[in-house]
């Protein structure tokens, strides 16, 4: 039985067991620490926004503020399950580097899910400019 990402293979054009057209170990490589950077960088950023947000008590008491730690604390949440990659997709997938299994594969996408809540706060935060800048308030 096939993996979801290998009988996806006909959307790209991709035969065999490689996956978004990675059909050597380099490109296996290549797809599973692309995500690790990235997710390492935004933990690094939002983290600096966690900092900047909170260290005085005035910008504690800001709207924006306390939207911008949010969208921080639930970007970090994304961010790590992203960085796992596929280490937590079950070993019988044949993903490289996949070492996980059903319940590793569920929890990160709990958490994946759970980072998706930043793209509300980041709406909410869009909202609340064009309340404050257009609107006034």
């Amino acid at each position: 039985e096939l993996c979801f990402a290998q009988q996806m293979n006909y959307i790209c054009g991709c035969e065999g067991v490689g996956y978004a057209g990675a059909n050597s170990h380099a490109k296996q490589e290549v797809l599973v620490w692309m995500p690790r950077v990235m997710a390492i960088l935004s933990i690094f950023g939002s983290s600096f926004i966690l900092y900047d947000t909170i260290r005085t008590r005035q910008k504690r008491r800001k709207m924006l503020n306390q939207m911008l730690f949010m969208l921080s604390v639930f970007d970090i949440f994304g961010s790590i399950a992203y960085a796992f990659t596929t280490l937590p997709t079950p070993q019988e997938d044949y993903l490289h580097g996949a070492k996980g299994n059903d319940k590793t594969c569920k929890a990160q996408g709990f958490f994946i899910q759970i980072g998706t809540i930043a793209c509300f706060m980041n709406v909410s935060i869009s909202v609340y400019y064009l309340l404050t800048i257009k609107y006034g308030w």
